[in-house]
C-alpha cells in the first residue's frame, strides 16, 4: 500500500512550483533502480519527495531550481539530488539547455557533481 501526490502551483506570470511526494510500499515505482519491491521476505517501504521552482526570465528563457530525495527502509537506500538549469527556446520545436547539480548516494558513500547539456526537439 502506498500514497503518492503531486502537483503544480502557478505563482507569478508563467512561473510555477512543482512538487511530488511518495510514501509506502512503492519500491521500483519511485525511481528506476532505486529500490526493489521485496528484499528477502520484507516489502520495501519508501519515502521520496521532489520540489522544483521554474522561473521564466523571458518568454523563451527559463530556469528551474530543484531538490529531491528518497529513502528506503529495508535496503537502506538513501539518495538525494539538487540541480539548477537554464533553457533557451530557439524555436517552438527546438530548445537548448544546461544543468549543473549534485547527486548523492549515502549508502554507497558516493557524491557526484555534474554538468550536462540538453537539446530538445518536439515533432
Amino acid at each position: 500500500m502506498g500514497l503518492q501526490f503531486f502537483g503544480r502551483i502557478k505563482t507569478v506570470g508563467k512561473d510555477d512550483f512543482r512538487f511530488q511526494f511518495h510514501q509506502g510500499e512503492l519500491g521500483r515505482y519511485v525511481g528506476a533502480a532505486f529500490a526493489t519491491d521485496v528484499i528477502g521476505e520484507e516489502v520495501e517501504d519508501v519515502t521520496a519527495y521532489l520540489a522544483a521552482y521554474r522561473h521564466y526570465w523571458t518568454d523563451t528563457l527559463r530556469t528551474t531550481v530543484l531538490y529531491g530525495a528518497a529513502e528506503a527502509d529495508v535496503s537502506g537506500a538513501d539518495r538525494s539530488q539538487w540541480g539548477v538549469n537554464l533553457f533557451q527556446d530557439l524555436t517552438k520545436q527546438l530548445a537548448v539547455g544546461v544543468e549543473v547539480g549534485n547527486f548523492k548516494m549515502k549508502t554507497l558513500d558516493a557524491d557526484s557533481n555534474y554538468a550536462q547539456l540538453s537539446l530538445r526537439y518536439v515533432l
